[in-house]
């Protein structure tokens, strides 16, 4: 079973341009013979927290279809991240389109103090059961909270997958949370990060995968977009720059 991570560089607040984009990073995954393919956070319009706002949708957003049909095609789940507007406020949200399957939306549900006076708190979902393993997603700040962690583990992840998007500063963390989490629970850890400017700051890739005992195994550039496969059954990591 193959997990693809996509490392794109989002153009900022443009939905339409992006989604063309993920089009295209999907297909080359499915080429790949991945069976998941995970986007950064806020990937459909760039980590735009001030525009949020204005860019928010759901997930029966028709300009979405594409990527139904995509999954469809090439019997590969889309993991794919945008603001999610709902009746309480708006959600830091993380779309997934699963073959043949009605669409699915999980929403941040530990969010960081600075995304406060933007969003409100989302609704977790249980593992994605992809080819027989269950991958856990978590989106950014989530990956430093242990109840989001725990969660995983009690619903029996085979791997852990976060969707960030983060500047140097944030990507050390992560890298220090996620080969703890790994190292503790015994399953792979994966990053997926965009790359350019967003919210005022320049984010820097260095998507990732640790193993099961916690050893970082391979990552991306700070600036290049491509994807990132790892073979859950042979350990196997392979880069492709796109």
């Amino acid at each position: 079973m193959k997990i693809a991570l996509a490392q794109t560089w989002p153009v900022k607040g443009d939905l339409l341009t992006n989604i063309g984009a993920h089009v295209y990073f999907v297909h080359q995954a499915a080429e790949h013979g991945a069976n998941i393919i995970f986007f950064s956070e806020l990937s459909l319009t760039g980590y735009e927290p001030q525009l949020a706002h204005v860019l928010a949708t759901n997930q029966d957003n028709t300009h979405l279809d594409i990527l139904q049909e995509e999954a469809d095609r090439y019997n590969i789940s889309i993991c794919v991240g945008v603001p999610i507007k709902t009746e309480v406020g708006i959600w830091i949200g993380m779309v997934i389109f699963s073959p043949k399957t009605p669409r699915q939306t999980y929403g941040k549900k530990y969010i960081h103090p600075d995304e406060e006076a933007f969003f409100v708190p989302g609704k977790t979902i249980t593992p994605l059961q992809v080819s027989g393993k269950r991958i856990a997603p978590a989106i950014c700040f989530e990956l430093s909270n242990p109840e989001h962690v725990a969660f995983a583990m009690e619903q029996g992840a085979d791997a852990y997958v976060a969707s960030v998007a983060k500047t140097i500063e944030g990507n050390e963390r992560a890298y220090k949370d996620l080969s703890a989490i790994s190292k503790e629970n015994g399953i792979p850890a994966l990053l997926v990060n965009c790359v350019g400017e967003a919210n005022g700051s320049m984010k820097v890739g260095g998507s990732a995968v640790w193993s099961s005992s916690g050893e970082l195994i391979d990552y991306m550039s700070d600036q290049d977009e491509g994807l990132l496969l790892y073979d859950l059954e042979n350990k196997a990591t392979k880069i492709v720059l796109l």
